[in-house]
């Protein structure tokens, strides 16, 4: 059923796709998700998005899915990007925890599924890319 309907009502949050035009100017760019690399292939292949892309790792290319940082290690070293010169975005404490086990820094977004009260909190799609480009 969810290989069928994954795509079915997914949409891209605002201003993701402008985001991404951006960074992608300035950084590598891969995908670290608890998803399934086929389900998470299918998706952004679906959104356009996948062009921005170096790599996707999924829960089922590691024997242990995030916090566990195996999957961002994957990334790096596939990437061959160390991991002081890499940067973690994500929208759950599961991947803060994944990037401080992996040595790399991160940024905590609050869009997706949960809503984080800390304040250094990133509340939208211009406010990361400013941030982002700052590192530049």
């Amino acid at each position: 059923y969810y290989d069928e309907h994954c795509v079915s009502d997914i949409v891209l949050y605002e201003g993701i796709k402008d985001m991404l035009e951006v960074v992608s100017k300035y950084f590598t760019l891969a995908i670290a998700t608890n998803a399934s690399v086929e389900f998470a292939n299918k998706m952004i292949k679906h959104l356009e998005i996948f062009k921005y892309f170096s790599l996707v790792v999924g829960s089922n290319s590691v024997s242990s899915p995030k916090p566990n940082p195996e999957m961002l290690l994957q990334i790096l070293e596939k990437l061959n990007i160390d991991s002081k010169d890499s940067i973690l975005v994500g929208d759950s404490h599961k991947d803060t925890r994944a990037a401080k086990a992996a040595n790399m820094d991160y940024l905590l977004v609050n869009w997706g599924f949960t809503k984080h009260q800390e304040n250094d909190v990133i509340i939208d799609t211009n406010k990361l890319t400013n941030k982002l480009i700052e590192l530049v």
